[in-house]
Parts: C-alpha cells; structure tokens; sequence
C-alpha cells in the first residue's frame, strides 16, 4: 500500500496523544520509509517556523476552509515579465 499523501501536499497535522504539540498546517517535504507497516513523512509548518517527523495516523488532507489564501499580486492583472512595452 502506498503513501496516502504526496510531497508539496499541505495537510493538518495533530499528536495523537497531545504529548507533542505543534498542531496546525504542514506541507509534506519528504515521504520517509514504512516502519512496522506505519508510513512517516517529514513535514514542516506552513510558515517555516518548524519541521518534524509525522506517522500517517497523525495527518489529514486540509480541508479547504483551513488552508491559507492564495498570495495575490499587489499589481492587478500582473503575471510577470518585464512591464515594458514592445513596438
């Protein structure tokens, strides 16, 4: 059975026994080998403040409600490139 999450994947990680806080959004960063028939992964918070090693049984997919904005643009209908005109 393969990995249920992908890296670059966002997801809601929580410790199951409370004991190791950190509770929040984390992007997968890395899939880790099975132990024992469990799969791990390494995570980071989604504002890069902390990375840890995750069983699977501690995550979830983030539902959309939980995950940030997208980034917009302070330059409307901006998409890159140079702002100069070609004649």
């Amino acid at each position: 059975m393969p990995h249920k999450f992908a890296a670059g994947q966002t997801v809601e990680y929580f410790a199951l026994d409370g004991r190791f806080g950190g509770p929040g959004l984390y992007t997968i960063i890395r899939l880790l080998p099975e132990d024992a028939g469990n799969y791990q992964y390494h995570i980071q918070r989604t504002d890069g403040s902390e990375q840890r090693c995750a069983r699977e049984a501690q995550l979830r997919s983030a539902s959309p409600s939980t995950l940030p904005p997208p980034q917009q643009s302070d330059r409307p209908g901006h998409v890159g490139g140079s702002s100069r005109r070609v004649r």
